[in-house]
């Protein structure tokens, strides 16, 4: 092709490199021009009207939304097709490019085949449509249609993977601490067996929710073709003991009998989706419960083998109820979307309808079937058979499938925390960094029996200031959405300072292909909240464990003195770390808001601080049982990234009210205030003072917390300083100590 047929590409970035990077991916194919900041970008846009612009976002003085605003205000310009490049959370950074009117998205690291592609499609829509024009300007009309029906369908869809990425995060976040705190308990000594049965049936329970909750989430990818499944060795009387425990407090609800038949010459181990499994089971027993309102349900597992193949058997499992039945016309809709079965029968039945039809496709994704005998009044057989792979010739045995019918769950229970043995690493530190502090204490709860050295940071600004400040660790767990600079960011700066320490992202951002994006931004590794524990001792052993010399191992290094965690009550712990959460909260709120009147300083300016602030007090008062007021926080969280500033505006001022109430019931009675201020108030000031200005975040705390007694003003004083000490704010805190000193008698 001549250089006069190309296309021509404008590429908008203030990094060299990145314009390097796109002209060779571009080059062969396209017209390049460039142009390192916004100013010059609307220049050459208006002068020379490129086809395409590939528009970065973080740009010096300009920024790419502001470019894109000016773009589509001018005539020569608002028609040129914008593609967004950027580094930064497409959770955010995508919804509002796109709402500005970008036609597609690319993430850095730039993937060329990608890049490609995506400028291809459209260069080839903009080349479809001068093609159209000239064939016949009266479809105009016709086309704009068109184009205002794919965008609709674009932001539909948009719209559907930002709630399902949200839904993810929202999700997870309480049930880290359920997951979390489960886990530390059982760790406990002196429980009874009757507490910690109920425990370990708590955390199998969550565990195996949040296992379903994820292939939920993936119903997008059932939609677009584009699920997977993940292959892996399993025991088979721990799937089936898993699946019964689950489904047996479904039954205590209902005069049901349940029953559960095991051929015991059935494989024990073998190879496949385990979790997907699961979630088919537990879809046709929670549907057996549900449309059964008397009589029984009965479970069975079988196998048949393969002439064809000795290693390859096919799992039969059979779900037969005495419930309501479905008639023909019921049966032929069942797979359906959002189909529920005999609605007359059951119009006070619960549910999205989804059920079904996710068994369905997960039955086709594993080659597996499913057949369903039924009848109006007499009940329902569903049959599903699926093909596994055997790992050996192993059998359950008459001894486990008696077990197994007999539900004598602590014989077989096969809980995470019991198969893990959590090996001592006293020679070992980590810092874990989070802003939210009942996620500080579930991630210590969980390192502690390794014997570690355990800090922590609450912000990405205060995980680098340790660390330059010459602390070195051999791991650092980083969370991702933290206020002021996130983990992505923080890592980002910690790499470019040269620390080349391992970094593991610990976040409850866990949608799919979230992992590739921290690992493309510097991290080392990746685990979601909900914490795996056996994904945490892994990353431990990995970067801990194996890199330590032999030596260091000894039982002689081992540190037992743990902290005293354990001797104070979990509520006791979560009400602690929410008043220490939630004054912080207050402040950042009452900057833009008169504390039950009208917004102050509220802007979209700042809009993001207060999407953070509302975001993190969600969780925290969830963790506390304050479930009304965390809905509310959810609310405003929502109203926040859809820019409904009218919503926040009438409901912010009461929750704020609220959340005040609410610290002034739990925060401590400060009995210690008098009239007369401690000994040597001065001298321990400026040493404190001394201590921020050197960056020394632990001495400064610790001084804080000896001074005992002293006016109000000192008490709120110290309160002050030891809050902007624990955000790395050292120079704020050293200018407030100034002030007060100059007027201190």
């Amino acid at each position: 092709m001549n250089k006069s047929e190309r296309n021509s590409v404008l590429i908008v970035d203030d990094e060299k490199s990145n314009i390097i990077t796109l002209t060779r991916i571009l080059g062969d194919e396209y017209t390049v021009k460039v142009a390192n900041n916004g100013a010059y970008a609307l220049k050459v846009a208006q002068s020379q009207k490129p086809e395409l612009i590939l528009l970065d976002i973080l740009m010096p003085g300009m920024d790419g939304y502001e470019v894109m605003e000016k773009l589509r205000q001018t005539e020569e310009t608002k028609d040129i097709p914008v593609i967004f490049i950027s580094g930064l959370d497409s959770e955010e950074a995508e919804e509002k490019g796109l709402s500005l009117g970008a036609a597609d998205y690319i993430s850095k690291p730039f993937k060329p085949t990608v890049v490609k592609l995506r400028v291809y499609n459209q260069i080839q829509i903009i080349r479809q449509l001068r093609t159209i024009e000239r064939l016949n300007s009266n479809l105009s009309s016709a086309m704009g249609d068109l184009e205002s029906a794919m965008e609709e369908l674009k932001q539909s869809s948009h719209a559907k993977s930002t709630f399902l990425a949200n839904m993810s995060h929202e999700i997870r976040t309480p049930m880290n601490a359920i997951i979390g705190i489960s886990e530390i308990l059982l760790q406990s000594d002196g429980l009874t067996d009757e507490i910690k049965t109920g425990i370990g049936k708590i955390y199998n329970s969550s565990d195996l929710l949040l296992g379903i909750i994820n292939d939920i989430l993936d119903m997008s990818k059932i939609e677009a073709g584009k699920m997977e499944t993940t292959i892996e060795d399993y025991d088979v009387a721990s799937l089936i003991n898993d699946t019964v425990n689950l489904n047996l407090m479904r039954f205590s609800h209902k005069p049901l009998e349940f029953k559960l038949e095991v051929n015991a010459d059935t494989p024990a181990h073998l190879t496949g989706d385990a979790l997907r499994i699961k979630q088919i089971l537990n879809n046709l027993l929670s549907n057996a419960v549900k449309y059964t309102k008397k009589g029984e349900v009965v479970f069975s597992v079988d196998f048949t083998r393969c002439e064809d193949d000795d290693k390859k058997i096919i799992l039969v499992f059979s779900v037969k109820d005495t419930g309501v039945g479905m008639s023909e016309k019921e049966l032929a809709k069942l797979f359906d979307d959002y189909t529920r079965f005999n609605m007359e029968a059951n119009r006070q039945t619960q549910g999205t309808g989804l059920g079904m039809s996710i068994t369905h496709n997960l039955l086709l994704l594993m080659g597996g079937e499913i057949d369903v005998k039924s009848k109006p009044g007499e009940g329902s057989l569903f049959v599903v058979k699926i093909p596994q792979k055997r790992v050996s010739n192993s059998v359950l045995g008459e001894e486990t499938a008696q077990s197994l019918k007999n539900f004598d769950t602590n014989s077989l229970l096969n809980n995470k925390k019991s198969s893990i043995i959590r090996t001592p690493m006293p020679y070992g530190s980590v810092l874990v960094v989070d802003d939210v502090e009942t996620n500080l204490y579930v991630a210590r709860g969980l390192l502690k029996p390794y014997k570690l050295k355990i800090e922590t940071a609450m912000s990405g600004r205060e995980s680098i200031d340790m660390i330059i400040g010459g602390k070195s660790y051999d791991i650092v767990f980083m969370d991702h959405m933290m206020p002021g600079m996130d983990g992505i960011e923080a890592t980002k700066r910690l790499r470019e300072v040269g620390y080349t320490s391992p970094i593991v992202a610990l976040t409850a951002n866990a949608v799919s292909g979230q992992a590739e994006v921290f690992l493309q931004n510097g991290f080392d590794g990746f685990i979601s909240k909900p914490v795996d524990v056996r994904e945490l001792d892994s990353a431990l052993r990995k970067f801990v464990k194996n890199k330590n010399v032999p030596e260091n191992m000894s039982e002689g290094h081992i540190d037992d003195n743990d902290d005293n965690d354990d001797n104070d009550a979990t509520s006791t712990i979560l009400i602690e770390s929410f008043v220490r959460d939630a004054r912080k909260a207050v402040k950042v709120l009452n900057e833009l808001f008169v504390p039950g009147g009208s917004s102050k300083n509220f802007n979209t300016e700042n809009i993001k601080n207060f999407t953070i602030t509302v975001h993190g007090m969600k969780s925290s008062l969830f963790n506390i049982g304050e479930k009304e007021l965390s809905e509310t926080a959810k609310q405003l969280e929502t109203a926040a990234r859809e820019q409904n500033l009218k919503l926040i505006v009438e409901t912010a001022p009461e929750f704020i009210k609220n959340l005040n109430s609410l610290l002034a019931r739990y925060e401590p009675k400060d009995s210690d205030i008098t009239e007369e201020e401690p000994d040597d108030l001065k001298g321990k000031l400026l040493q404190i003072y001394e201590f921020c200005d050197d960056y020394d975040r632990k001495s400064a705390l610790d001084l804080i917390t000896s001074i005992k007694g002293g006016r109000k003003e000192t008490r709120e004083l110290l309160d002050d300083v030891k809050e902007k000490i624990l955000l790395s704010d050292y120079e704020e805190a050293a200018q407030v100590l100034k002030e007060f000193l100059k007027v201190l008698k």
